[in-house]
């Protein structure tokens, strides 16, 4: 009875659709409409990132471009059509190969394999009606959901995911343990440690992993609010901020240095007050070694290469600037600063047809909606 009634249906919205082919409606018209806007939103767009993802595990095969830093090597490799702001791959297997090297998938997929092989072998030893398949079946497809989805997203990038994979994983391993008589593993405390000194140990831990975890978070919500604080003149407060970014995160933060070099460069660039030879000098080094910081931290800030190359054009060495900034467009090719900076440098030295070129280089880009105004004055 079923078949037939989806046999029915199924001729039903066909023949809506031809009878109407000339107007916009129909059934068959809205599904289609509705199925292609789901690819174009799910698949159409993550296909031209995965493109440029496989471009940077390409260079960086075995060994991957480190934890945590897809995002700064994306733009470099971005399709001309992509706008995307590229902070992840939307697939989980391909970011843990271009940030770990190819062996960190082939470990993911090996677990879920042994994953499957359990739940298999233990189910066939339970029979139908027993209510122990269920309590194995709901976390195991609840894992394996999050898996199969991982794959068009970065569910194991979200700590509320993580709880809820942690969780499951728990209960299918606590159950299938059970069903295949698994004796408990007990792990005892060194006789040395009494059970105070064991909890005051475990305590300690879990304070120094959140510490590790929450402070490079809260540096990166102290930068916001200290570009808010700057926007809004108040200078007090965007010092203490950008101090206690750089303290949370241990100066791994190379957005709090961007921050930071601000203030001496503005110094430096205004004309209202002209700063004396040996202040421009204290001015000039303390923003060299900002930026040197910054960069180390993170060699492939374009933030930090335009102000490089500013700092640069201030010491008077044009050649460095432009030579700074050629670096920065490589690495963001859709850095409107670094392309009209650029083009500057090279008109101000006579290099009229070059400015132009570099311009013109920049027009075929799709640019996303956070970078209007400064395409506007590009």
């Amino acid at each position: 009875n079923w078949l037939v009634f989806a046999g029915v249906a199924g001729v039903t919205l066909l023949l809506t659709g031809l009878i109407t082919p000339k107007l916009d409606s129909g059934p068959l018209r809205v599904l289609s409409h509705s199925l292609v806007q789901a690819w174009q939103s799910a698949i159409g767009d993550r296909i031209g990132i995965w493109a440029s993802a496989l471009q940077i595990l390409k260079s960086h095969l075995w060994f991957g471009t480190g934890i945590g830093t897809f995002e700064y090597y994306y733009p470099a490799v971005r399709s001309i059509s992509d706008t995307a702001y590229g902070y992840m791959a939307h697939n989980e297997p391909l970011q843990f190969a271009t940030e770990m090297g190819v062996l960190a998938p082939a470990l993911f997929y090996g677990v879920v394999v042994l994953g499957i092989a359990r739940t298999v072998s233990v189910l066939k030893h339970i029979p139908r009606g027993d209510d122990r398949r269920l309590e194995i079946a709901i976390p195991f497809s609840a894992l394996g959901a999050l898996v199969l989805h991982s794959h068009l997203t970065f569910n194991f990038h979200i700590l509320p995911c993580l709880f809820l994979a942690g969780l499951a994983f728990a209960l299918w391993h606590y159950q299938t343990g059970l069903a295949r008589h698994d004796v408990p593993r007990l792990i005892r405390s060194p006789r040395f440690l009494n059970k105070t000194a064991m909890e005051s140990l475990f305590l300690i831990l879990c304070f120094t992993m959140i510490t590790l975890v929450a402070g490079p978070l809260y540096s990166q919500r102290l930068v916001q609010d200290a570009a808010s604080d700057i926007r809004n003149s108040d200078l007090h407060g965007f010092a203490q901020k950008v101090n206690l970014s750089d303290t949370l995160s241990l100066g791994t933060n190379s957005q709090s240095y961007s921050l930071a070099v601000m203030m001496p460069l503005g110094v430096l660039a205004q004309d209202i007050k002209p700063v004396t030879p040996e202040d421009r000098e204290k001015f000039i080094k303390q923003a060299d070694t900002l930026i040197t910081n910054g960069l180390a931290a993170n060699p492939l800030n374009v933030d930090l290469m335009i102000q490089n190359a500013t700092l640069s054009q201030l010491k008077g060495d044009d050649l460095e600037a432009q030579s700074i900034l050629r670096r920065a467009l490589a690495v963001d090719p859709l850095s409107i600063e670094s392309r009209m900076g650029l083009a500057d440098q090279l008109d101000r030295s006579g290099r009229l047809k070059e400015a132009v070129e570099v311009l013109n280089a920049g027009l075929d880009f799709q640019y996303g909606p956070e970078r209007a105004q400064s395409y506007m004055e590009y």
